[in-house]
């Protein structure tokens, strides 16, 4: 009971209680207000705008000022909070927030004001060379902001003109701080300044800004930055010298083992490599000292420069000339490397020799020394380079006439290139050496056939085509001597003994049947053989009075035709079958040919309708071709077994074409879409 009496009694009292202390609190704020005031009234005291004024006095009084502002704000902080409290409107204090920014900007003034004298006092009695000019220019940068900021918080103090005519005063003199601190200043140009400053002085250990500032330097601040600008130049131009320098100090060439017999070379050698790189560096270097030369600044290091220009092209033509060396030295060297070679061009050998040994003294020396800039200005090597080269040149010519002789005498050589050419001299003791090669300089010719080893000489006795065909030669050819002549000697009996093939295949065929005649001659001769008797027995039947001999020949051939087809079927090799196939094609073409003659109604060997048709004919002991005008002996170039593309009525436009140019003596080349077959149909006229 006694409890809740006093909790009755309290909350009765409360409301009073609270409304005293309001009472008392809004008489607080008021006051603290009135102390503001009074505070603002002493912040536009006549020292604080007095330029003249002692600075640690105001600087005193301002802070003692901010300490009284930092108490009064936080006594309405705490105010504002038992306001909050209570739940009553909280005070504003705008007066009290205006005088502390109003104190803290004027605050902020004089401490500017009093560390920029500091400072400036301590720049002037420092020893110039001890002089930082970034921290100095930095430091004014940062004055400057200052200045910029009261100037705006403060737009009538007599105070903030005075600081900003202090620092534009000092800004004034900073060009010529940086200037003269310029760490590209070389002795030179300290003589130059010294002159134009007036005073000897100016490097001496007790030189100070102070000092530099009363000698007027500010006067000839244009012709200090004119003689601060030429050093920095120069310096610039000093630093990519250097980079230059550093790179070939350091560039090297790769020296590589190249060579060897199981190469073809005689012996291993040196040789560079990784030149591109080089090249692309000392092209960059050029460029660089080129653009040096041509820089107004140049004067003090123009004639290291200049020799670096000059060692620099000559390296670039040295390389140039080593890298044509190499390059034709590697070739020949593979070349010469052949015994057979050396004895066939004696004195190119004996100019190899003298280049090779040039080469590989050279080499050598790179090998201990590979530094490229050094190797490739060494005196006197681009000479030697340059006599190689002449030499390598003349060994080239002497190598081209050799070659054409070569090629005269077996044109077919016309066919392979150098590099070919000169493997088959190589091994002039090895007729094997041709075979690679066989099919580049004859048509189908795949391989030669020689003698059994246990031969005394090396004799070529059959021809074998790429599908396997084996064609023996009327006579054997002995593979010695030059290897030009006894692959001339194979052309003439390849053609001699496919024209006697040829004569031997006419004979049978009259007196064998036709089935088992084509499986017993060369693909190639059972093709011309019987186009040979198709245009006989055509031109028989043409010459006939009946009317009924082209219908009765032309039977016979779609009989020979289910004949073959009858055959083909049989069980033959793949080399028969070949043979068939190309058969099949050429009579499937001459059953058509004599029923365009029979549609034509051509009845006369001299008709037209007749004489356009590619025809075959047996004269004077060899097989000559004719179509209209045209003639021509034929090649005996061995074919081996290929087989023939389909004839239609435009290949034989093409044909008849084809052959009138060749008897006018003309070229002729068919012309059309790309894919239609012009060139096989060209290939297939050859055959």
């Amino acid at each position: 009971a006694q409890l809740k009496n006093t909790i009755t009694v309290s909350e009765s009292n409360r409301e009073a209680k609270m409304d005293r202390f309001i009472s008392e609190l809004t008489a607080e704020i008021e006051r603290l207000r009135q102390r503001v005031g009074e505070i603002r009234t002493q912040a536009q005291h006549e020292m604080i705008g007095d330029p003249d004024h002692n600075i640690d006095d105001v600087l005193d009084f301002l802070n003692d000022l901010s300490a009284q502002m930092e108490q009064h704000r936080e006594q309405a902080n705490t105010y504002t909070t038992y306001q909050q409290s209570f739940k009553v409107p909280v005070s504003r204090y705008e007066d009290l927030e205006e005088t502390y920014a109003d104190l803290a900007m004027k605050r902020l003034l004089w401490q500017s004001v009093h560390d920029w004298y500091q400072l400036t006092d301590m720049w002037r009695e420092s020893p110039f060379e001890a002089i930082n000019a970034d921290t100095v220019a930095s430091k004014v940068q940062y004055f400057t902001k200052m200045v910029f900021q009261v100037e705006r918080a403060l737009p009538k103090s007599r105070v903030v003109a005075r600081f900003k005519a202090l620092v534009d005063s000092f800004k004034s003199v900073l060009p010529i701080v940086i200037d003269l601190r310029n760490p590209s200043l070389r002795p030179r140009h300290w003589d130059r300044l010294q002159e134009i400053i007036g005073s000897r002085a100016v490097r001496d250990k007790s030189f100070t800004l102070g000092m530099l500032i009363e000698l007027k330097a500010i006067d000839r601040k244009e012709d200090i930055a004119q003689v601060s600008l030429e050093a920095s130049k120069e310096a610039q131009l000093e630093e990519s010298l250097k980079k230059v320098q550093g790179i070939w100090a350091q560039a090297e060439f790769q020296v590589l083992l190249h060579g060897g017999k199981e190469q073809g070379s005689r012996e291993a050698f040196y040789i560079i490599g990784g030149v591109d790189e080089i090249v692309a560096a000392l092209e960059d270097a050029i460029v660089t000292v080129s653009t040096l030369k041509g820089s107004r600044y140049i004067g003090p290091i123009k004639g290291e420069v200049e020799e670096w220009d000059r060692q620099l092209h000559l390296m670039a033509e040295t390389i140039e000339a080593w890298v044509a060396c190499q390059r034709d030295h590697m070739y020949l060297e593979s070349i010469f490397g052949a015994a057979d070679i050396q004895r066939q061009l004696p004195q190119e050998y004996k100019m190899f020799l003298s280049v090779d040994k040039a080469w590989k003294d050279v080499m050598r020396s790179t090998k201990d020394n590979p530094n490229a800039f050094q190797a490739a200005t060494t005196p006197g090597l681009l000479k030697t380079f340059q006599t190689c080269n002449v030499t390598l040149e003349k060994i080239h010519k002497s190598l081209e006439d050799y070659l054409e002789t070569k090629r005269l005498s077996f044109p077919r050589f016309y066919f392979l290139s150098n590099d070919e050419l000169l493997d088959i001299l190589a091994q002039t003791k090895n007729p094997n050496a041709v075979q690679p090669h066989l099919r580049k300089y004859f048509y189908n010719l795949y391989a030669l056939e020689f003698a059994p080893s246990e031969s005394r000489t090396v004799d070529v006795v059959a021809m074998i085509s790429a599908e396997g065909e084996r064609v023996p030669l009327v006579t054997h050819v002995k593979a010695r001597g030059p290897v030009e002549l006894w692959l001339g000697a194979v052309e003439q009996t390849m053609k001699t003994t496919l024209q006697r093939c040829m004569r031997m295949a006419i004979p049978d065929y009259e007196r064998l049947p036709r089935e088992q005649w084509v499986l017993e001659h060369p693909a190639q001769v059972v093709l011309a053989v019987s186009q040979i008797f198709w245009c006989k027995e055509v031109t028989y039947a043409l010459q006939s009075d009946s009317r009924l001999a082209l219908i009765e020949f032309k039977n016979k051939c779609v009989q020979q035709l289910h004949n073959i087809a009858d055959l083909v079927r049989g069980n033959l090799t793949s080399l028969q079958r070949g043979s068939l196939g190309a058969l099949t094609t050429i009579d499937v073409h001459a059953r058509d040919i004599l029923d365009t003659l029979m549609d034509e109604g051509v009845a006369s060997d001299s008709d037209f309708g007749w004489l356009r048709q590619l025809r075959y004919y047996w004269e004077e002991d060899t097989c000559v071709v004719r179509q209209a005008q045209a003639s021509f002996r034929y090649g005996y170039e061995y074919l081996g077994c290929t087989p023939r593309l389909v004839i239609t009525p435009l290949t034989d436009r093409c044909y008849m074409t084809l052959t009138g140019a060749l008897h006018l003596k003309l070229g002729g080349a068919p012309s059309g879409p790309a894919g239609t077959g012009k060139t096989e149909t060209t290939k297939d006229l050859a055959k």
